[in-house]
């Protein structure tokens, strides 16, 4: 009999201990975002309203990153927002080299986010990838558009350019699970190695200087006349203009050449003259 009673107590200690393990257990995905992005993900979608696009990036063996917008220790409303960061040996997190251009969503359009003047510091610390090792552990577009607006948000030709270089992306792409679960936005997904069933890019080198998203959204009852992809005539002015202001330059410096000589002429030749009076005088 005795033995019985121990044997349930012991039982009911264990469910018991289960059933704490079981509450306590924290959500991080709540836990990590914040009260304004919950706020955003319970919102219906406005479809003449306007949203933003930022860069999601995690390098890998570096821990060089720029989180979701979402999350409340370095999101948007964080000191960490406008910089790119690592914790790489290191117990608090730091800014490292790097600038961040996110874009507003004004309307049906193209838009390109990026980062550039990493200047190496996302590169691995011995300048080397590791065999087998993943360049990057994230890449994504994570937007402040609510969940809501999964089926009625579209993104086409999503390109992503490394260091100048453009890679090949997988034509279907799907949404992040955790970030439409809570705080239940959008985020497109293009390299997740903690979700490797998901379509992404692989293989992608560890950018030296820049990582550019280029993609185009519909979904909006409106268009953005300014959200235009760039094309072969932008580039082929951009670089004439270029040319041009090189050739005015030039022309300003070989104008302003003969200066010096001319004003050197003219000090010899007041000083002559102020030699030939002090002669006279004499």
């Amino acid at each position: 009999m005795r033995k019985s009673i121990k044997k349930l107590v012991a039982l009911a200690s264990v469910g018991l201990m289960a059933l704490s393990a079981i509450v306590t257990v924290p959500n991080v995905a709540s836990a990590e975002s914040s009260k304004e992005a919950q706020e955003a993900g319970a919102a219906d979608f406005d479809e003449a309203g306007e949203y933003n696009a930022y860069v999601l990036f995690q390098v890998s063996e570096s821990w060089v990153f720029r989180n979701q917008w979402f999350e409340e220790e370095t999101g948007r409303n964080s000191d960490y927002w406008n910089q790119i960061n690592s914790t790489l040996d290191a117990d608090e997190t730091y800014a490292v080299e790097g600038t961040v251009t996110d874009a507003e969503i004004k309307g049906n359009g193209t838009y390109t986010i990026k980062i550039e003047g990493l200047n190496g510091s996302a590169s691995y610390p011995d300048g080397k990838t590791p065999s087998g090792e993943p360049a990057f552990s994230i890449l994504g577009i994570s937007t402040d558009i609510p969940a809501s607006a999964k089926d009625t948000i579209q993104f086409t030709d999503v390109s992503v350019k490394i260091d100048g270089s453009e890679v090949t992306v997988p034509a279907d792409l799907t949404y992040d699970d955790d970030a439409l679960a809570d705080p239940q936005t959008l985020t497109l997904t293009l390299i997740n190695t903690y979700h490797e069933d998901y379509p992404q890019i692989t293989g992608p080198k560890v950018p030296n200087d820049s990582v550019e998203v280029t993609f185009t959204i519909s979904g909006f009852n409106y268009d953005n006349p300014d959200a235009v992809a760039p094309t072969e005539e932008d580039a082929a002015t951009s670089d004439d203009t270029a040319a041009a202001a090189d050739t005015v330059d030039d022309a300003d410096d070989d104008s302003s050449t003969p200066i010096v000589p001319i004003v050197v002429v003219v000090v010899v030749v007041v000083v002559v003259v102020v030699v030939v009076v002090t002669r006279k005088k004499k």
